[in-house]
């Protein structure tokens, strides 16, 4: 039965994730920015740094876009596919690295794979990770390999009963350095360094390890620097300074998400969600078996290794990046699995000791399961326009996209899923099964992602896409013809059309070419006139009827020309 459950909890993961990853366009300028590197590694064979949109170097080190170039070996080239299944990928290696890790050292061994199933399908269905694991980012690769070395040298040092150096843990490390820098290397060293400080091991033993470890780990990024370097030059190092050292010390030359303190407390509660809900209907019943949340340096030490090691996972990683001023919620993704290990035990906590609340809960997510499904059929079904007059432009034009789309068969095997998953929590709940209907409940969370995955998110999110704006330029240009863009902030680029015009488009300013077609941007537009009205010849060709999903604004779309009238 154990292997049974394990099965399905792992179908579930795979289905949630790997079958939905080209069905959405790119809709945001980070995913066709961070896809842009690999293509442009394809088109010139520079693996090292290469320049794309005309001359931009890459903000990060080139693992994730090795791992892009890697996957379009199977997928025919740089696509939607295989620019999104490194995150995909990275998070099933890690949601089963984190099933085993709770599995095989939980206390209870009669409770241990039931906590580890529960934990699991919660770190996957929190909808940070899942929604960290469907795009093309840095992310969810990191956090992998950061997780990763933290399991993988606590497994080394339970084998040898004293800190001691992983070599797969070290590999890990390596890869995180490689993806986003040192901060690969110093987080998941902070997080061992002071778990083992905690656990009663030698301070100079644990300090050597780590720092022998972490050093090791820079070597291969060490050595990218450096031929990088000769590439990029002075360029490159400013750049590599002001990513790492500014973003860290808030000395960056521009504003990179710049929240306050409390920031990432609220991004937690949001990215909890829908476990956020159990926790505040919980709050007043869950008594922590074994928890004790600082009430004595005792008490503290005092916790179970897994739980120790999860505390200190969250804490460290919550205070490590509320220091610097830049502030993401993808930034505390490594948090997440551990984080989860504790909603799984306060879930389990809740199930044992209320019905009623268990019971509200799953119901209701069975609730949004059924609704999500019937809402998706009756607006595919519909004219969206007499159903629900007077909308926002926006609003009525992601309906109308979601009327238009043609549900797959896979779509409405998700439908029905979710239908399914929705009436068996309520049967479960009139059976007044506690665990059953938890499982349904988590059951119904993961049948709701799948209609989003396959349905409503390529639905709603593609009609946002710059594809179309891709599509007007390819019947005005040729296939290697450049297509030029002017906006005025020096680091905004049409990304998302340049992705699918195959890196064709580069920034005018700076270049003097004799005709051909700009995208201006309409808050740009007096601006253009004054600076290039006078040198060129302007027809405007085509003006989009939507803002641009990479710069916000309307685009028109000039035809240019040096022959003056």
């Amino acid at each position: 039965m154990k292997r049974y459950f394990t099965f399905l909890l792992f179908a579930a993961i795979l289905f949630t994730f790997i079958p939905w990853l080209g069905d959405t366009l790119f809709n945001t300028k980070g995913e066709p920015r961070e896809a842009i590197v690999a293509l442009s590694m394809i088109k010139t064979g520079d693996y090292i740094l290469p320049t794309s949109c005309g001359g931009d170097i890459p903000y990060k080190p080139p693992f994730l876009a090795w791992l892009i170039v890697a996957c379009s070996w199977l997928t025919g080239g740089v696509n939607e596919i295989s620019a999104r299944m490194p995150s995909a990928l990275a998070t099933v290696f890690m949601a089963a690295g984190f099933y085993i890790f709770i599995y095989r050292r939980y206390a209870d061994r009669d409770r241990a794979h039931f906590v580890a199933v529960i934990s699991t399908a919660v770190t996957v269905t929190a909808f940070e990770v899942f929604r960290a694991a469907t795009v093309c980012r840095v992310d969810m690769v990191l956090t992998a390999c950061i997780v990763g070395a933290v399991l993988l040298f606590n497994r080394r040092r339970e084998i040898g009963g004293k800190p001691s150096v992983s070599v797969f843990g070290l590999l890990l490390m390596a890869c995180a350095v490689l993806t986003k820098g040192p901060v690969g290397m110093v987080l998941p060293c902070l997080i061992l360094g002071i778990y083992f400080l905690l656990r009663g091991d030698n301070f100079w033993r644990t300090f050597g390890v780590l720092a022998f470890s972490g050093l090791l780990s820079l070597a291969g990024y060490v050595a990218w620097l450096y031929l990088a370097f000769k590439q990029g030059g002075q360029q490159f190092a400013d750049l590599v300074w002001e990513e790492n050292i500014g973003r860290m010390t808030g000395t960056m030359s521009y504003e990179s998400h710049v929240n306050p303190f409390y920031y990432n407390f609220i991004t937690i509660i949001a990215g909890m969600v829908p476990y956020t809900l159990a926790a505040v209907m919980g709050l007043f019943i869950v008594k922590w078996r074994g928890f004790s949340i600082g009430k004595s340096w005792a008490a503290l030490k005092s916790l179970r290794p897994v739980s120790l090691l999860s505390l200190t996972a969250v804490v460290v990683t919550l205070i490590f990046y509320t220091i610097p001023a830049s502030k993401r919620s993808v930034y505390l993704l490594p948090l997440y699995p551990f984080l989860s290990y504790f909603t799984a035990l306060m879930m389990i906590e809740i199930a044992e000791r209320s019905r009623r609340i268990i019971s509200i809960y799953s119901g209701l997510l069975g609730t949004l399961a059924i609704l999500a499904a019937v809402v998706t059929v009756v607006i595919n079904a519909v004219n969206v326009d007499e159903l629900f007059p007077g909308l926002k432009p926006d609003v009525a034009r992601y309906l109308s996209a979601l009327g238009e789309w043609n549900i797959s068969f896979a779509g409405w095997i998700c439908i029905a899923c979710a239908c399914i998953a929705g009436f068996c929590t309520f049967s479960a709940i009139r059976r007044g099964d506690n665990s059953g209907v938890m499982g349904w409940g988590i059951a119904s969370t993961f049948a709701l992602y799948w209609v989003m995955a396959s349905t409503i998110q390529p639905a709603v999110l593609s009609s946002k896409s710059d594809i179309y704006f891709a599509r007007v330029l390819q019947h005005y240009t040729a296939d290697d013809e450049t297509v030029y863009q002017y906006i005025r902030e020096p680091m905004l680029r049409y990304y998302t059309t340049g992705f699918y015009l195959n890196d064709r488009v580069v920034p005018i300013q700076g270049r003097s070419p004799k005709q051909g077609y700009v995208m201006v941007n309409e808050c740009d537009m007096e601006d253009f006139r004054k600076e290039y009205g006078e040198k060129y010849h302007l027809s405007p060709i085509y003006t989009s009827p939507f803002k641009s999903c990479d710069t916000r604004r309307i685009m028109t779309l000039f035809y240019f020309s040096s022959d003056l009238r």
